[in-house]
C-alpha cells in the first residue's frame, strides 16, 4: 500500500513540475511578445532582421 501512494506522489510531483515549467515557458514567451509591440517600435529594423533571419 505504501509503494502505491509512493508511486502516485512521483507522479503527482512529475505533473506539478511540468506544470511549473510550462507556466514559466508561457510567461517567457508573454514577456517577449509584448517587448515587439512596446514603443519605441523600429519597424524597418525588424522586418530587415526578420527577413535575414528567416
Amino acid at each position: 500500500m505504501n509503494s502505491l501512494l509512493d508511486f502516485i506522489a512521483l507522479i503527482g510531483r512529475a505533473l506539478l513540475g511540468a506544470c511549473s515549467s510550462a507556466g514559466k515557458l508561457t510567461l517567457f514567451a508573454l514577456s517577449g511578445i509584448s517587448h515587439i509591440v512596446r514603443p519605441p517600435f523600429y519597424g524597418r529594423m525588424f522586418l530587415r532582421a526578420f527577413v535575414e533571419i528567416g
